[in-house]
């Protein structure tokens, strides 16, 4: 069954969506952090307990990088908001519509931005994770894309067209969706 959405976004919805997708893909950088942190604080204290200069050496070079990661993180988090406008000041501004057509196995993406159009033809094995929130889908391809598919885009019964659409993208069996409060749903 071929399911129809049209998702009006508007330039603050897509700023919005933009934001938490950068700050997602920043804060991954802490679990760098944490391993390095781990690693250099054990062997720093093994170096002055044994007053040993080789581990004191090492446990230093990785306390450095867990301090120069975590530098880079906020100096990167600060800026974000910046990079965001400056990257995408037409979508911003404008806002996006996104007319999907979904099949059974890919959908069709019309992306209407400032009058201009492009037609985009994905398969749902390019989909990396869609997230689930209260109004809208976020979905999240391999290529770093990200598209808005609003719940009030869906013609006819909403409900029943939104089954589709999940029973649709669950041919690609490693794609995870993921609800607001973080759970993974199941695909059947």
């Amino acid at each position: 069954m071929v399911v129809h959405n049209i998702s009006n976004i508007t330039g603050e919805q897509a700023f919005h969506s933009m934001l938490q997708s950068g700050k997602r893909n920043i804060l991954k950088n802490y679990i760098y952090f944490a391993i390095a942190f781990a690693i250099g604080a054990p062997l720093t204290i093994i170096g002055f307990v044994r007053r040993d200069s080789q581990f004191i050496t090492m446990g230093a070079i990785f306390i450095l990088f867990t301090l120069a990661v975590g530098v880079y993180n906020i100096i990167m988090l600060s800026r974000l908001p910046k990079d965001v406008q400056n990257k995408n000041p037409e979508v911003i501004r404008d806002g996006v519509t996104y007319d999907f057509t979904f099949k059974e196995k890919s959908v069709d993406i019309i992306i209407i931005n400032s009058g201009k159009k492009k037609k985009v033809n994905y398969s749902y094995f390019d989909f990396k994770k869609i997230y689930e929130y209260d109004d809208l889908f976020e979905i999240r391809l391999q290529s770093k894309e990200v598209l808005l598919c609003l719940k009030d885009g869906f013609e006819n019964d909403k409900e029943k067209m939104m089954d589709f659409f999940i029973k649709n993208v669950s041919t690609n069996k490693k794609l995870v969706i993921i609800d607001k409060r973080g759970a993974v749903k199941k695909l059947k």
